[in-house]
């Protein structure tokens, strides 16, 4: 029987990068795997703590590591205030050395602390350093006699004890979650059957998700149980080892590719080639699996997500792993020969400088970046112009040309502001008394309001916000209706303020918006 078991553990952030990140490496043999308090069985799946993360993800804070302070949730507090007598413990300064010296931090600690046993003894401790170098040349035995010391002497089990019933509702929650798309079978599907895969929620790591295995357990410790973090972390634990295995063929696109990206890349903490690729084989799976499984719009929002993330090849990547599970050969060879071809591709595709990046979305991306306030004069402005989180703005006129290289947040209709007006013709909006038509779309009615992005004509890599409707009026006090994760929305303004119409996304065509159809 497969199991999926979800575990429940810590929260903090993510803010230093480790050194070197280091992949996984295929499985070996399985190790154990400790539980605290009755386990829940729903159909396969099994949710519950482990003390073994408790444990380290508690060391990591007291010796001060960042991505592990973040935390400030009532059982955060608990383990500061129970535990701080113990900040000075032999374990706790260890901890802080391996961590100033060696970069054990992120991952690293969670590596070791699925290679313990319920009473914290090493299990397959040969493997760890394999599994991530950070650990080389660490004496592992040394550690772990130190950290069954702490346990021992903070009385680490009593603290847990007390707190055995504190995540009921969390517990339930993922229970929920995973039990309604459980994707073993997807990965099973994909690349045959693996060992157990235990899902861990952080309530120490923040916003910290990564995979990790000890043997032929794979664990995904996730800070916030979504549908998505759980299949990307799962994803590492096949892409990560089939992606080393062909590092050799891999290695000349990579090292092309990765300089031209590297802004972005490490940005989000990925630091060399071989991450940035293998993030691309699992965002790719990621977009598959939400395809598969959620339908065709879903799988379209999260290619978005990833082309934002400057994983620009992600459709085309997804694609590949499309055709090689419809073929169910699991010729991993015949894959692995079309990945590289798709980089190898793309390399002479790029000529050695990175190609722009379309905008595309969400609203609340122009907002994030430098940019300018279009506002004609008229009671839209007027309001405008009074909304705090503008007071350090530029105002332009609709009419003047923006130089390039900034967003643009415009207020007014299509009459009345012809940024607006210019948008509306090439998305094919119509905004009339009589309701708004976003080319297929049609909204019958008055008093409609439309919330949009579009990205620049005149500069595609950057967006337009646009607050617009056919009566300036309908749209003083339009930001107090709740905007910005999607692409557009209409809404109806009301006497108690603004009613939500629908909201949603644009089609996606060759990495670009088209209007509906």
């Amino acid at each position: 029987m497969r199991w999926l078991i979800v575990v429940l553990i810590a929260c903090s952030s993510k803010k230093d990068p480790p050194p070197v990140p280091s992949p996984p490496a295929p499985p070996s043999s399985p190790s154990s795997v400790m539980q605290d308090g009755p386990a829940l069985l729903v159909a396969q799946l099994t949710v519950e703590v482990d003390h073994r993360v408790e444990l380290l993800s508690i060391a990591m804070r007291l010796a001060g590591a960042p991505e592990y302070q973040v935390a400030a949730t009532p059982y955060a507090k608990d383990v500061d205030k129970f535990f701080a007598e113990f900040k000075n413990h032999p374990a706790v300064r260890l901890t802080a050395e391996l961590r100033t010296k060696r970069g054990i931090s992120y991952d690293a600690p969670m590596v070791f602390a699925v290679h313990l046993d319920s009473a914290f003894a090493l299990q397959h401790a040969e493997e760890i350093a394999h599994i991530d170098k950070r650990w080389g040349g660490v004496d592992l035995e040394a550690y772990a006699a130190a950290l069954r010391t702490f346990a021992r002497d903070a009385k680490l089990a009593d603290f847990l004890a007390k707190h055995r019933n504190t995540h009921d509702a969390d517990l339930a929650k993922v229970r929920a979650m995973v039990n309604a798309d459980n994707p073993v079978a997807f990965f099973d599907d994909l690349f045959g059957k693996r060992g157990s895969h235990t899902v861990v929620l952080g309530l120490l790591l923040g916003t910290n998700n990564v995979g990790v295995r000890s043997g032929d357990n794979y664990y995904q410790i996730l800070s916030t149980p979504t549908l998505p973090l759980l299949v990307h972390e799962m994803a590492h634990s096949y892409i990560n080892p089939l992606f080393a295995k062909h590092a050799t063929a891999l290695e000349p696109a990579g090292q092309a590719l990765y300089p031209l990206f590297a802004e972005a890349m490490r940005k989000q903490k990925y630091v060399d080639w071989q991450t940035m690729f293998n993030e691309s084989g699992v965002r790719a799976l990621v977009v598959l699996f939400m395809r598969a499984q959620k339908g065709d719009v879903a799988g379209a929002a999260a290619a978005r997500d990833e082309m934002r993330a400057s994983f620009l090849w992600v459709n085309e990547l997804t694609e590949i792993f499309r055709k090689y599970q419809r073929t169910g050969t699991r010729d991993e060879a015949a894959l692995m020969a079309q990945v590289t071809a798709l980089f190898d591709g793309l390399v002479k595709q790029y000529g050695g400088k990175a190609p722009p990046t379309p905008f595309i979305g969400p609203f609340d991306a122009v907002l994030q970046r430098d940019y300018v306030l279009a506002l004609a004069l008229g009671p839209a402005a007027d309001y405008a112009k009074k909304l705090p989180f503008f007071a350090n703005k530029r105002f332009v006129d609709p009419a003047a040309k923006v130089e390039p290289g900034v967003g643009i947040v415009a207020y007014g209709t299509p009459a009345t502001n012809a940024l607006i007006a210019n948008v509306a013709k090439h998305a094919s909006w119509k905004i009339t008394a009589d309701g708004i038509e976003l080319g297929a779309k049609k909204f019958p009615g008055k008093d409609l309001v439309l919330i949009a992005t579009w990205f620049r004509l005149d500069d595609p890599t950057r967006g337009i916000a646009i607050y617009t409707a056919a009566d300036e009026r309908a749209l003083v006090g339009v930001n107090g209706q709740r905007h910005g994760p999607r692409d557009w929305l209409v809404a109806r303004r009301t006497a108690k303020g603004y009613e939500v119409v629908e909201t949603g996304d644009w089609p996606v065509d060759a990495q670009a918006w088209v209007p509906f159809k």
